[in-house]
């Protein structure tokens, strides 16, 4: 069994989400296509800030 390492700081994650309505979260994720979404809805309208 071979074990993943996160290759992605979770301190940097958190900062990022505290600005989530800007989808840089998703961008440092490696999730482009969300975070345009985000991006260019503000965070789906703020919705998507409380789930």
């Amino acid at each position: 069994m071979t074990q993943q390492h996160d290759t992605h700081s979770k301190a940097i994650g958190y900062l990022l989400w505290i600005f989530g309505f800007t989808g840089s979260h998703r961008f440092y994720y490696g999730k482009p296509i969300t975070g345009t979404i985000w991006f260019f809805t503000f965070g789906l309208f703020f919705i998507c800030l409380l789930y």
